[in-house]
């Protein structure tokens, strides 16, 4: 069986002046650090990108002269922490610099040697992470921006971009030093120094072009990280067996991620999982919530708890894909695993009937519990397919192994209930997580963007309710997701601040912000739909969505080459998917056997599909698309046999679904049709 990957991260810090490099850091973190997290993913690697236009709070500090210690040193202390890459960007200004004296203590503090007095924060960043460092100089990159249009600049526009312009008395000695240290960069790093071109838009005053240069940059930073990660580099899964574990790790990895909280729940099912196997105990558990309120989380955690004590694990993740499911992919799996284990082939074939499958998870089951602990751990029994094995939990071993447990989580419904019924098997509601807890899933979001959040914006976020006057934080998903999208805010909102972090405007600019956060899940993807819409377009982002919100487990790249200009009427775009599944960032991943594209939480497709009804797009209508374009897919294509009649049922007309049903069809597509059929009779065909 395979054995799962450490993951680990690779930081990249940015460094440069402020207010006028807004453009090039919002191109890097909307299209180029998106793509490198991609193809990091198949090397277990995260990306870490450490932006200090925010995040360097010095609330706490009292005068002035703490205030600046803590910005410097808080730099210093960022860049040494992000070793080994650094990405300088250098237009015409040279930057912030500090008082002496201040700047000396911050020095001295981070072990800078040699004179730094009248050096910008800027070069200090330079001289501090790269220069001479033969490791570092050969892990980072200089992009010097060629000067722009400045005599045809309203006065105000051309200060915040030059230093010649800005009618400062020191202008001319600050542009003295930005040129000296440009040319000692191209002296010392020629090989790692790129100049650029970008383009002025003089109506809206801004920098534009960026495309090339970001492909530059992109090149740049992946031969580094690509030399570097080499070694991780995971082998494509040959069995089905295997793309399941690889999705089901990778899954977990989403959910599990700087974990807090839960520390008591935690422990009990720890200490449930690894009790004392005495005939007659209580061996099975149910955990139940509310959808986002953090079940998958506290699975993945589990998860890595047990495995890291040696117990052996058969775990599943219902809904990450079609196959997952489906209970009988998932107990030929476990089948295989515990046959592994007890060093026996696999008893099943692929004939192998329903009660043959229980069969043998049965006696397997007690044949490796008596050599070890066995936990079955399972997230989203409400997620199985509607048949009597997946609502009614009849494959669970009638008589359960003594030294064997099972925990699953759920949504209250049939699925807990019908584990409630059995003998030894219990069920309990996850309590919300508390104050503490949300401030803690805050500042873990933070600490992977290398920030602190202001205590003000903080409370602020903890003070935002829902609708029924709720504590929005008690729903971890919405509180993970508000505090992600205060790490992502582009250079329009920080147009007004001033160059130096942790100023008063930053503090104003994430409360207004917050304000402005719905306190709902639904109306917060609807947000996060909003500034997509804007970005990316309202037709091309609105048929991404909608093809993905309609379907079972996401598309592969391929379909949605298909998909996305049937629904959006304009031609496909390579650049403009890539666009517009990043403007999502984490929400859409690309999991499943096939490498499908999908939602990361089942929440945002029901927050899809509720904004299509309300706008009165018509979802049947979707699923008449998608319906007209897997059928028009090869006979021996997956799609075409697990999706045709699936959406064929939820288009607009139940004809069309009794006239493919009832003509002549492949085995494939007969189990296929029959399957979902089944599925739409037992779970209520005007579900979803």
């Amino acid at each position: 069986m395979d054995t799962p990957n450490l993951w680990r991260s690779r930081p990249v810090f940015i460094t440069s002046t402020f207010r006028d490099m807004h453009a090039e850091r919002d191109w890097l973190h909307r299209h180029v650090f998106p793509e490198l997290e991609e193809r990091l993913r198949d090397r277990f690697h995260h990306l870490e990108t450490i932006d200090l236009r925010w995040g360097v709070d010095s609330a706490s500090a009292e005068q002035e002269q703490s205030r600046e210690h803590v910005v410097l040193t808080v730099c210093f202390d960022e860049i040494r922490r992000s070793r080994p890459f650094l990405i300088g960007l250098l237009g015409d200004r040279y930057g912030w610099t500090p008082p002496p004296g201040r700047l000396a203590m911050a020095a001295q503090e981070a072990g800078l040697t040699g004179d730094v007095s009248g050096k910008s924060v800027t070069e200090l960043e330079i001289i501090h992470g790269v220069l001479g460092n033969p490791d570092q100089e050969r892990r980072s990159w200089f992009y010097l921006r060629d000067p722009l249009p400045y005599d045809s600049m309203p006065p105000e526009v051309a200060a915040r971009f030059s230093d010649a312009y800005s009618g400062s008395p020191d202008a001319s000695d600050s542009a003295r030093k930005l040129s000296v240290l440009k040319e000692r960069l191209r002296r010392e790093l020629p090989e790692r120094v790129r100049p650029y071109a970008p383009r002025w838009n003089a109506a809206e005053h801004k920098v534009e072009g960026l495309e090339a240069w970001g492909q530059q940059v992109l090149s740049d930073l992946w031969s580094d990280l690509e030399a570097e990660t080499a070694t991780y580099l995971r082998e494509a899964p040959r069995t089905w067996q295997a793309q399941d574990r690889w999705a089901l790790e990778e899954f977990i990895e989403g959910r599990v991620r700087g974990f807090v909280g839960r520390e008591d729940i935690t422990k009990d099912l720890v200490a449930f999982a690894t009790s004392p196997a005495i005939e007659g105990a209580e061996w099975g558990h149910c955990i139940t919530a509310e959808a986002g309120g953090g079940k998958s989380s506290l699975f993945g955690h589990l998860y890595r708890s047990l495995t890291e004590q040696g117990v052996f694990v058969l775990a599943h993740a219902a809904g990450i894909s079609v196959r997952s499911t489906q209970v009988d992919w998932m107990l030929r799996r476990w089948v295989g695993e515990l046959a592994e284990e007890l060093g026996q082939s696999d008893p099943l074939d692929e004939h192998a009937s329903p009660d043959d499958v229980d069969a043998a998870f049965s006696r397997l089951m007690h044949q490796a519990s008596a050599r070890r602990r066995i936990v079955v751990l399972l997230d989203a029994l409400n997620q199985f397919e509607p048949t009597t094995r997946g609502m009614h939990l009849t494959w669970v071993p009638r008589l359960w192994p003594a030294n064997a447990r099972l925990i699953a989580t759920s949504i209250p419904g049939t699925q807990s209930d019908a584990l409630r019924l059995r003998p030894g098997a219990t069920i309990g509601a996850l309590a919300a997580i508390d104050e503490g807890e949300a401030a803690g899933i805050v500042q873990r979001i933070c600490d992977r963007y290398h920030r602190t959040l202001n205590p003000d914006v903080t409370r602020a976020l903890l003070a935002k309710q829902r609708g029924d006057d709720v504590p929005a934080f008690g729903n971890p998903l919405w509180i993970e997701l508000a505090a992600e999208q205060l790490n992502l805010l582009g250079g329009v909102a920080f147009e007004r601040v001033d160059e130096a972090p942790g100023e008063e405007g930053v503090r104003r600019l994430l409360l207004a912000q917050v304000a402005a956060m719905p306190g709902a899940i639904a109306e917060l993807y609807g947000w996060l739909l909003d500034e997509a819409e804007q970005r990316v377009g309202r037709e091309w982002t609105g048929a991404f969505v909608s093809a993905i919100g309609v379907s079972r487990s996401g598309w592969r790249e391929s379909d949605l080459r298909e998909l996305m200009p049937r629904l959006s009427g304009e031609l496909w775009d390579d650049l403009r998917f890539a666009a517009v599944r990043r403007a999502f960032r984490s929400h859409v991943v690309q999991r499943g056997a096939q490498s499908q594209w999908d939602f990361a939480h089942a929440q945002m497709r029901e927050a899809i599909t509720h904004r299509l009804t309300v706008a009165g797009a018509g979802v049947a209508a979707v699923h008449e698309a998608v319906a007209d374009y897997v059928l028009g897919l090869p006979a021996d294509d997956a799609l075409h046999s697990s999706e045709s009649m699936y959406h064929l049922m939820r288009g607009a007309s139940l004809g069309r679904a009794a006239e493919y049903y009832g003509s002549e069809r492949s085995p494939g597509e007969v189990q296929g049709a029959t399957r979902v059929l089944a599925q739409q009779v037992l779970g209520g065909a005007s579900s979803n």
